[in-house]
């Protein structure tokens, strides 16, 4: 009985043997690359439209802070018109507006170039996750190549130098 068993054990190990592989190699083979085009993937990514969102807020509120600055200095300028040239107060005042503007203008600069930065920075962090959502797409589905796909716009077509290229 124990032999007969042990028979019946190995057809059946060798009978599932087969059909996992006859079904193993009956399966769809995952592509050998995929085309992922990151412009769309960026202009639909929640968490960057959110906080690309909120920093054009702040650039928003700092501007109108920059607006209410203007408005002070364009005042100052108008009772400057009032003085008379040459005079103390009109020297004085005209040494005020020329500072107040270099400061205007630096401090515009300092905060555009913060504003750029932290953009790039929100730019660079949705690239890295989605870098390894990629990654973690390769690895689940097989696929072992990911290249960027940038499809042509309406006007590219129209330039025969970039349809050939």
């Amino acid at each position: 009985m124990k032999k007969r068993f042990a028979i019946v054990a190995v057809l059946a190990s060798g009978a599932g043997m087969a059909t996992f592989t006859a079904v193993w190699a009956q399966r769809q083979a995952p592509p050998p690359a995929v085309l992922v085009n990151v412009a769309t993937i960026a202009e639909n990514a929640p968490k960057l439209k959110q906080a690309i969102e909120t920093l054009k807020n702040e650039f928003e509120a700092t501007g109108q802070t920059f607006k209410q600055d203007s408005e002070r200095a364009n005042e100052l300028v108008a009772q400057l018109g009032k003085l008379t040239p040459n005079s103390p107060e009109y020297k004085e005042l005209e040494q005020r507006l020329t500072k107040m503007r270099a400061d205007f203008e630096l401090r515009g600069k300092r905060i555009t170039e913060d504003f750029k930065d932290r953009e790039a920075k929100l730019y660079h962090e949705h690239s890295r996750e989605l870098k390894s959502a990629l990654t973690a797409f390769g690895q689940a589905t097989g696929v072992q190549l990911v290249l960027r796909y940038d499809p042509p716009a309406e006007e590219d077509v129209k330039d025969p130098r970039r349809v050939l290229r």
